[in-house]
């Protein structure tokens, strides 16, 4: 199985995103990817997270945005 956990992001909110993905480095498994889209505010929020959507092979997604945080044992759990 496979999972990618697909993030919205935008510039103003590029140290929230290093952190978030450098939380998500940390526990990183085989099996588990995580998926970025950045924009200048272009795009509406449900139309970011179809094209993250439409890009993932995985068998399972999870969405998080760049100003969410997760538990410490988010993937292994």
């Amino acid at each position: 199985m496979t999972w990618d956990i697909l993030i919205c992001s935008i510039p103003h909110r590029t140290e929230m995103l290093a952190e978030l993905l450098a939380e998500f480095e940390r526990q990183l498994v085989p099996g588990v990817g995580v998926r970025v889209y950045r924009d200048n505010l272009e795009r509406q929020y449900g139309d970011k997270c179809q094209v993250l959507l439409e890009s993932s092979t995985a068998d399972y997604v999870s969405f998080f945005d760049d100003d969410d945080w997760p538990a410490e044992d988010f993937i292994p759990s």
